[in-house]
């Protein structure tokens, strides 16, 4: 008993921790994207392909299908198709709904701009990413050790009640 509550703490613990590494792994994507645009003037869907084969799974087989669906030009915008993407293939890297969400709502927006402004859009992104990260790993930090300790005190309760 004391055991499986005690996993059950580690293992929120360890959720915690995958987020804070996805969050990690999207914002170097978009700084890889930031530098395609500026210093490449890549258009997107090669320089999603270029990023696909630096980023790590799941993320790496998320934009590959991006890439695939946007060079078929079947009419959908960036936001649906990273939407169709994602949500599929980031299924267990971590993220909330929430996250993967924004991030698709992100991508969205870098469709239709010109080169300055998405250069501009990976930016506020950036940022936005950046205050998500500090806010996970604060998260991470102080629930992480809670989590850990209620498992084992929940553990222990039980076994007392059990006796």
């Amino acid at each position: 008993m004391l055991g499986a509550c005690t996993m059950l703490g580690f293992g929120k613990k360890s959720e915690l921790q995958k987020r804070t590494e996805a969050l990690a792994q999207l914002r170097s994507l978009f700084l890889m994207l930031r530098g395609e645009l500026q210093h490449g003037g890549t258009p997107l869907a090669e320089a999603f392909g270029e990023i696909s084969e630096r980023v790590q799974p799941p993320f790496r087989e998320g934009l590959q299908t991006a890439v695939l669906l946007m060079r078929q030009r079947d009419g959908k915008g960036l936001e649906e198709i990273f939407e169709e993407c994602f949500m599929q293939t980031v299924k267990e890297s971590g993220l909330y709904r929430e996250d993967k969400k924004r991030f698709c709502r992100m991508m969205g927006r870098l469709g239709y701009l010109d080169l300055q402004m998405q250069v501009k859009t990976v930016e506020l992104a950036l940022e936005e990413l950046e205050q998500e990260y500090t806010a996970a790993q604060e998260e991470y930090r102080s629930r992480g050790r809670l989590y850990c300790c209620m498992g084992v005190m929940c553990g222990l309760f039980l076994t007392v009640i059990f006796l």
